[in-house]
Order: C-alpha cells, then sequence, then structure tokens
C-alpha cells in the first residue's frame, strides 16, 4: 500500500470536511464565514459527533450497533422524568444518561456474548425494544418544564464555548486517548483484527465485546441528555399552550477491516458528523430542501 493511499485510508474524511468547508466559505463567503454560523455548525453536530464516536467502537470489532437512537431517546426520556420528579440535575443527568446508557449498552454486549448472534441481528431487536420503553415511560407525548437550572447549563457557554460542543470535544479526546494509550483500546483493536487470534493471546474477547457496547450505550445516553433542552423547546413551539413550570428565576464491512487495523481512527467519526452539518447549512443558506440526506444517510 502507497503512501499516499494509506494517508487517504486514515484521513480522508478529515481531508472530505476541509473540502467542504473551502468550496462552501466560496459559494457563500458572507454567510457560511461569519462567527454565528461555524459555532452553530458545530453545535449541530455535538450530538451527531456523541452518537458516532460511540458507534465507532462497534464498528471496531467488525460490528455495528443500530439501537444508538433508541438509546438517546430512552436516556432523554428517563433523564426528563426525573428532574420533573425534583431529582438534582446532576444526579438526573448522571442516573438518566450515563447510567441508563451504560445499562443499555450492557444489555446488548450481554445478548451478543451469549446469544452468538451477529450485533447487526442483536441492535435491531433491541432498538425496537428501547423504543417501545422509550414510548411507554413517555406514554408518547413531550416531556417538558425542567428546571432552569438544567437548561441553562446545557444550553450555555464556557469561555464562550456552547457546553454541548465542549462535551462532544472532551468524549471524543477521552476515547481518543483510550484508544491509544490503555489496554483496554489496543485489546479492542486486536478483537476487531482478529477474534481468534486475539482469543489465543489471553484476551477476553467476550469481556470487551461487552466494553464496546457499554462505550456506544453512555455516548447515546450523553447525546440523550444534550438532546433533551432542545426536545422540549421543540414541544413548546409546537403546542402554543403549553408552558414550562415556574422557576424563580429572570427569563433567558470495508470501512470496519481499516477500523479494526488501527487505520481509521476516531477523529474521523466527529469529522464525518461535521461534514454533515456543515452541508446542511449550505442548504439552509440557499434556502434548498436538505431531506437529502435520508437518501445517503
Amino acid at each position: 500500500m502507497g503512501r499516499l493511499e494509506k494517508f487517504w485510508e486514515t484521513y480522508g474524511t478529515l481531508c472530505i470536511l476541509i473540502v467542504i468547508l473551502v468550496l462552501f466559505s466560496i459559494l457563500s463567503p458572507a454567510y457560511f464565514l461569519r462567527k454565528d454560523n461555524l459555532v452553530q455548525i458545530v453545535l449541530q453536530s455535538s450530538i451527531t459527533i456523541l452518537l458516532a464516536l460511540g458507534e465507532f467502537f462497534p464498528i471496531l470489532i467488525a460490528g455495528i450497533d443500530l439501537s444508538v437512537g433508541s438509546i438517546l431517546a430512552l436516556a432523554g426520556i428517563v433523564t426528563g422524568k426525573l428532574l420533573l420528579m425534583g431529582f438534582d440535575p446532576w444526579l438526573a443527568v448522571l442516573i438518566g444518561g450515563a447510567g441508563v446508557g451504560i445499562l443499555l449498552g450492557a444489555i446488548n454486549g450481554l445478548l451478543v456474548n451469549f446469544t452468538g448472534l451477529h450485533p447487526f441481528i442483536i441492535t435491531l431487536g433491541t432498538n425496537a425494544i428501547f423504543r417501545g420503553v422509550t414510548l411507554i415511560i413517555s406514554g408518547a407525548t413531550p416531556v417538558f418544564g425542567f428546571p432552569y437550572a438544567f437548561t441553562d447549563a446545557l444550553t450555555g457557554s464556557l469561555f464562550y464555548v456552547p457546553v454541548p460542543i465542549i462535551v462532544a470535544l472532551a468524549m471524543a479526546l477521552i476515547l481518543w486517548w483510550m484508544t491509544r494509550q490503555t489496554r483496554l483500546g489496543r485489546n479492542i483493536y486486536a478483537v476487531g483484527g482478529n477474534k481468534e487470534a486475539a482469543f489465543f493471546s489471553g484476551i477476553d474477547v467476550k469481556f470487551h465485546t461487552l466494553m464496546v457496547f457499554m462505550i456506544s450505550g453512555l455516548c447515546a445516553g450523553l447525546a440523550g441528555v444534550l438532546s433533551t433542552p432542545a426536545s422540549a423547546r421543540r414541544s413548546l413551539l409546537r403546542e402554543p399552550g403549553s408552558r414550562p413550570s415556574p422557576s424563580p428565576r429572570p427569563s433567558s464491512g470495508e470501512r470496519a477491516s481499516l477500523v479494526a487495523k488501527g487505520e481509521f481512527p476516531p477523529s474521523s467519526s466527529a469529522a464525518s458528523s461535521s461534514a454533515r452539518s456543515a452541508t446542511d447549512s449550505i442548504f439552509c443558506v440557499f434556502r434548498l430542501s436538505t431531506s437529502w440526506w435520508s437518501w445517503v444517510a
């Protein structure tokens, strides 16, 4: 494999993102390069980046997790319900977001380990189950009226950087460090490269498979927490008569093999998510429909 080919396989997605940014900057220099637009692109990418970071690990072992969307929804609903029950926001995020995400990811991992079925089949089934549980808990109705401390924390900024962006970047750095600097990360790569060789090398394949799906569930759970305030705002917009509860506050396959070989870094997941949001942004600038993504997603 030549150097150029290897470079493209490793950083191709990032190169595509750069090309998209340059192209759209030329097409719409007055709007696309504005600071607020660029921040909004990354802000919209934050939830997708978290999901992509979690999905990276099942793909790393030549599997997939089709249930991340349902885990996001269920974690968000549980977090919202806990907040409405009067739980401390941090405790609600810990239990409803991280806790539920890890638990549901563990269910996926255990089912994959003990049934021997491909993760595609397992997560296709759990996706429907988790979605059904979400509808049961929510009663198929929007959940809103969260404490202002919660919504302000997740929709605010730290040093002029929106909190969702900070969470997504922090998670990306943690997972990058884990894959490069820890035994767990190296073992996951080994399992993805050759499960039998990893087993005979003394690596507990089932344990690392479980960890992979728990990481995926954790990322989806955190994405659910970040999406909760935005979902509540959309619900209020759809229901003009609805108002939040008062609060004392002033108003405000080939790819899988590349991954298994370590030639597809986690940063590519974030880059692909940002590329999608950047493309949606330029479509909005030219007032074109963004439903194009449903044809290629």
